[in-house]
This record gives C-alpha cells, sequence and structure tokens, in this order.
C-alpha cells in the first residue's frame, strides 16, 4: 500500500492499494478499506497514529465506468518516461495531464497543476 500524507497541505492521508488484493478488498466494502489503510498506516507510523485517527473514507473507484479501477503507473525504472514526456517538442507541442505531473502523477490535482504549467509554458513560448 502506498500513502500520500499530508497531500497539498492538507491534513490528511491518501493511501492506493492495487492488484487482486485491492479488486478483492474493494467488493469487501468501504469500513473495509478503512480498516486495512488503518492497519497499515500504523504499521508504517506506530501505534500513536491511531489515535489521531478521526475518521476515513473509500472511493468507488473501481466501480466507476469512466475508469474501472484505472490510474496510470510507470513500469519498474521507467519512471523518467514521464520527465520526457513532459517536455515540449520544438516549442510548439506541449502536454499535460496526470501522467507528466512529476510529484502529483495519478493524481486528479496533477492534471490540474499540470495543465497550469503547460499552459503557462505555451504563453512563455509564444512571446509578447
Amino acid at each position: 500500500m502506498f500513502f500520500l500524507t499530508w497531500p497539498f497541505g492538507f491534513d490528511h492521508s491518501v493511501g492506493f492499494l492495487g492488484g487482486a488484493f485491492g479488486w478483492d478488498l474493494a467488493r469487501a466494502g468501504e469500513d473495509a478499506m478503512i480498516d486495512f489503510a488503518l492497519e497499515k498506516f500504523v504499521e508504517m507510523a506506530g501505534s500513536d497514529a491511531r489515535k489521531h485517527f478521526v475518521g476515513g473514507m473509500a472511493s468507488g473507484w473501481a466501480d466507476d465506468p469512466n475508469t474501472l479501477g484505472a490510474y496510470a503507473a510507470a513500469r519498474p525504472g521507467r519512471y523518467a518516461a514521464r520527465d520526457l514526456l513532459a517536455r515540449p517538442i520544438a516549442d510548439k507541442l506541449f502536454f499535460a495531464g496526470e501522467a507528466v505531473a512529476g510529484p502529483y502523477a495519478v493524481l486528479c490535482s496533477g492534471t490540474y497543476y499540470s495543465g497550469q504549467a503547460q499552459a503557462e509554458a505555451v504563453i512563455r513560448a509564444l512571446g509578447p
């Protein structure tokens, strides 16, 4: 399980879990997903983390007909390809999206920030 802690300065953590076990856990329901994530977080951060837990929620990402539970993941050893894709081609072709969002890859917010950054790059490339 992978956690983003304090993303964008907000006081929460977001956990990600994939594979066959992730599908099984999603079928078990939101309470099971939250319980599992909390146990994994406590294993990582120590037992004191439990007393700070206020509540949780889980997405129905696996049931979303537009995503079918998918999100982008770089193959092992290929993460640098994201940086290559983020570079403009001849200052004429610019790519934006979560795949080129640096530390925010795989996040919707990464799509937003990447789009902003590339729009600014296009404006700079066009000049005054």
